[in-house]
């Protein structure tokens, strides 16, 4: 006979195993975006021309892209806008959405002290918007000459460094936008905004994804020239299913011999 004892720790176990379920089920995913059609820029056309990741998927810091490689991989709002400000708008349909990681730096940049001139816009299926300024030397910075006296550091939280080559001349930046309030909703599109011009605050948009199912930001290290990240293999639900239950029922038995 089972004691009352064993039944609550069973109910207990099953809640505990259910719980773990539904983390399963909301587990971080993410869907990256194509933006070669909008490419008109090359990272590799300052003259670093090799080095750069590329791939679909590119894990840069342990989250994945689709990154081109090729001559046309990047969109320069200085390119699109003739010299001056410019508007790139992508079409989405992503639902559950949770946040954005986007990989933006800049040509010239412009410090924080000076104002935000780019922004980036989130609109969802029940026609709300998130807006998010981008602040040089905080948020974005410019992806070649450090020491060129334009912008040079991020803030290292919600924007991360995810690649750089050996010298430090050359870098990829990430930024991350949580959705908050708006998280759960279906993403339509994203709307970087550029307000600036020749030899000020210009920016580039290498890649960018998605992230459902769950809220926090991935992090990782920043990837160095020949370096590759790949995600380890995670066991399949079932199996852990399987596992739950094989040990739940060795603790029914040995509560039955007692």
């Amino acid at each position: 006979m089972i004691s009352t004892k064993s039944i609550k720790l069973f109910s207990g176990l099953t809640l505990t195993m259910l719980l773990a379920f539904a983390q399963l089920a909301s587990a971080q995913d993410f869907q990256t975006v194509d933006l070669i059609p909008y490419g008109n820029f090359s990272l590799g056309a300052s003259g670093a021309a090799t080095g750069f990741p590329a791939g679909a998927p590119t894990y840069l810091g342990h989250v994945p892209f689709i990154q081109d490689g090729g001559n046309n991989e990047v969109w320069n709002g200085y390119y699109a806008g003739g010299g001056d400000g410019a508007t790139l708008t992508v079409p989405l349909n992503v639902a559950n959405a949770y946040g954005f990681y986007s990989l933006i730096n800049t040509w010239w940049g412009q410090d924080a002290g000076n104002g935000s001139y780019a922004s980036i816009s989130f609109n969802f299926s029940d026609s709300s918007l998130l807006t998010f300024n981008l602040f040089g030397n905080q948020d974005i910075r410019d992806f070649n000459n450090p020491g060129s006296g334009y912008t040079t550091t991020i803030n290292g939280t919600t924007t991360q460094n995810v690649y750089q080559n050996p010298d430090g001349n050359y870098v990829i930046d990430r930024q991350w936008f949580d959705f908050g309030l708006d998280a759960g909703k279906t993403l339509t599109s994203v709307t970087l905004t550029d307000n600036g011009g020749a030899s000020f605050q210009d920016m580039l948009l290498s890649g960018a994804t998605v992230q459902t199912g769950a809220g926090g930001q991935v992090t990782g290290p920043a990837l160095l020239p020949g370096q590759t990240w790949t995600p380890d293999a995670a066991p399949e639900p079932s199996a852990l299913a399987l596992t739950a239950l094989g040990g739940l029922g060795t603790l029914i038995r040995l509560r039955r011999r007692n």
